[in-house]
């Protein structure tokens, strides 16, 4: 359903266009929307929401379009008038919707109104498609957000253990806190903010994008299920931003591999090859360790950024664990948004 009516609008500078699709994810059904408005005068938006019946939800604003900016030229407003959202929820058969924006000084006003109306009778893009369920299944990222998977490298192959990595950053530059798997009513957490200057090369408009890396280690059911990647911002609330129909085998014959491990290698994959300790091993070590001359201090210094509370109560916990005993764990945290780090950290400190 695509509008490009500045008529229905309530503010006469306005100049909006507004696309809603009706998009069946591996979750279920959502409506996606997308589009631009700005004021030809005065003061910019700030704030663009949709409203209907069962609620009211923010749409990231202002996203870059320099589309509209070729467009209209001599609209000041116009390069940064996108928008984007997807509806929470399974949307109903047919229902009203409209679009309301603000700018710092003004009250909320309708710029676009529509009715939203199912792709059939049953409400449902199946019979539309005329395809079966497992088909119809559209993999989108949410509109408001860039996501990119650099791992699996074929979901067709997934082992019942996987590492799932790649990056993801707001479309209006809000920074995101966490990212965890959920698969069926399991959860994951995942790191976010890893280091990704490839991204940022790429999207050197966005500062966010430095720090748009994530990592996730999963766990599948036997047979068929639902991958949903979500995303946690500063309002604490959890969005699905992703979603994928996968299928792992009912026994595990393919453990995870070196192909699905970071590039420099796994730690925890390393250890259990190379260096797993027998109790007469230790014994040796602290021998040996007794007999040293001299026994240095070794400071460790782990900057850390919005790491996992798991993650991060592992590294701190490996360094303790320690065989020799003269050392320092230096933490530094780079800012992160999460509140569970400097909880984390004072706990460890005292």
């Amino acid at each position: 359903m695509e509008e490009n009516d500045s008529t229905r609008s309530q503010l006469d500078t306005v100049r909006s266009w507004v696309h809603l699709a009706r998009v069946a994810t591996g979750s279920g059904e959502v409506v996606r929307v997308d589009g631009w408005v700005f004021t030809e005068t005065g003061e910019p938006l700030t704030e663009v929401r949709a409203v209907a019946a069962h609620g009211t939800s923010a749409a990231a604003y202002p996203l870059p379009r320099p589309d509209v900016a070729a467009a209209y030229p001599a609209a000041s407003h116009s390069r940064m008038s996108g928008f984007a959202l997807q509806l929470p929820g399974p949307p109903r058969t047919r229902f009203k919707l409209r679009f309301e924006a603000r700018s710092p000084n003004q009250d909320w006003q309708v710029f676009f109104k529509t009715t939203v109306e199912a792709a059939d009778k049953t409400g449902s893009l199946l019979g539309r498609l005329g395809a079966s369920r497992e088909s119809s299944v559209t993999e989108l990222p949410h509109p408001a957000f860039y996501l990119w998977f650099d791992e699996p490298l074929d979901w067709t192959k997934l082992p019942r253990r996987f590492r799932l990595s790649g990056w993801c950053f707001s479309r209006n530059r809000e920074p995101i806190e966490a990212v965890r798997v959920r698969i069926g009513r399991r959860e994951f957490a995942g790191s976010y903010g890893i280091f990704r200057a490839d991204v940022a090369q790429m999207h050197s408009e966005d500062v966010a994008t430095f720090k748009s890396g994530f990592d996730i280690i999963a766990e599948a059911p036997r047979g068929r299920a639902i991958f949903v990647l979500e995303i946690r911002m500063a309002d604490g609330q959890w969005q699905e931003i992703f979603s994928k129909k996968i299928s792992a085998p009912w026994i595990n014959l393919r453990p995870i591999d070196d192909s699905q491990l970071w590039e420099i290698g796994n730690y925890g994959t390393w250890i259990k090859r190379y260096d797993t300790l027998r109790p007469a091993d230790r014994r040796e070590i602290r021998a040996h360790i007794a007999r040293l001359a001299a026994r240095p201090l070794i400071s460790i210094v782990m900057p850390v950024y919005n790491p996992a509370a798991a993650h991060l109560r592992s590294a701190i916990k490996s360094v303790r664990a320690q065989l020799y005993p003269h050392w320092e764990l230096c933490i530094v945290d780079d800012a992160s948004p999460a509140k569970h780090v400097r909880q984390l950290l004072a706990r460890y400190a005292r």
